[in-house]
């Protein structure tokens, strides 16, 4: 199946063994409904990942930004952190401050809509990762408190776990290591 062939690509990608360059393409093409499918396992959200953290990261963005429009625009709340996390960091590689600016807004709107606590954390680090990039250290850390304090650890262990990994980082780049 098309999920079989995607998670398999995956994990090839990961070991370094590459990908055929048809089968990315032919996996971004892919619009069949997976909604039944965890968000991380859907095909095209495979070949996306793929694409964006290889050379292909414009084709990327692209489909996280649609995918994640879609989830927003559906419900689709408990898509969204995964989703998020990743349109972020490839808005901010590929330099798309109006797709970081998108996520978080649509995020705060999610956040109110759904009562889920990992989709307020994943936009506070979407809001952490685009002050970092402006320069905004200050910031970066108190909305990386402000998404440690109110996460519940049993829901959004994942998002909760990157921002705990990301106030590291920042404060291990900025000399730190205390």
């Amino acid at each position: 199946t098309a999920v079989a062939h995607a998670v398999h690509a995956m994990i090839g990608w990961l070991f370094g063994e590459g990908v055929a360059g048809a089968d990315l393409h032919a996996g971004l093409a892919d619009d069949g409904d997976y909604a039944f499918v965890a968000v991380q396992f859907r095909p095209r959200v495979i070949w996306a990942t793929i694409a964006g953290y290889s050379d292909e990261i414009e084709r990327g963005v692209a489909v996280f930004r649609s995918e994640f429009r879609r989830a927003a625009t559906s419900g689709a709340y408990a898509d969204l952190p995964y989703l998020a996390t990743h349109a972020i960091t490839l808005a901010a590689l590929h330099g798309d401050a109006l797709l970081m600016d998108e996520v978080i807004s649509r995020l705060a709107v999610g956040d109110e809509a759904a009562d889920a606590g990992s989709v307020g954390v994943a936009g506070r680090l979407g809001a952490m990762s685009r002050a970092v990039r402006l320069g905004g250290f200050s910031q970066a850390r108190v909305l990386g408190a402000q998404a440690l304090a109110r996460v519940n650890w049993r829901r959004a262990t994942l998002v909760a776990t990157r921002v705990a990994g990301a106030l590291g980082e920042l404060e291990l780049a900025l000399g730190n290591y205390r």
